[in-house]
């Protein structure tokens, strides 16, 4: 499960997670591997990429086109099944190119 969602990043808060912790925006900056931000939960097989360490959780990221593919290959292989929150949109056109980014 991938917290995307600049606009109220909340799966740190819902899962509990523990600080400090990298995510999201910490891989894309290049200050973290991406399975040292990955945190499992207390449910079992399910693992959260928050959104970002404290330190960066006001900075927006910019999704990047050239990461999305690294970053959904990393997930792949590591994962079966990826789920990614992405904030609420007005502009579709956004949100469907990081879509044919992340499918």
């Amino acid at each position: 499960l991938i917290d995307a969602n600049h606009n109220r990043p909340r799966l740190h808060k819902i899962f509990r997670l523990k600080n400090p912790f990298s995510g999201l925006v910490d891989y894309f900056a290049g200050d973290t591997e991406l399975q040292a931000a990955v945190r499992p939960t207390d449910t079992p097989e399910l693992y959260v990429l928050p959104y970002a360490s404290r330190a960066r959780i006001k900075e927006v990221p910019v999704l990047d086109p050239r990461f999305l593919p690294k970053l959904m290959a990393e997930m792949k292989g590591l994962f079966e099944v990826i789920v990614v929150d992405l904030p609420v949109s007005d502009q579709l056109i956004h949100i469907a190119s990081l879509v044919r980014q992340i499918n």
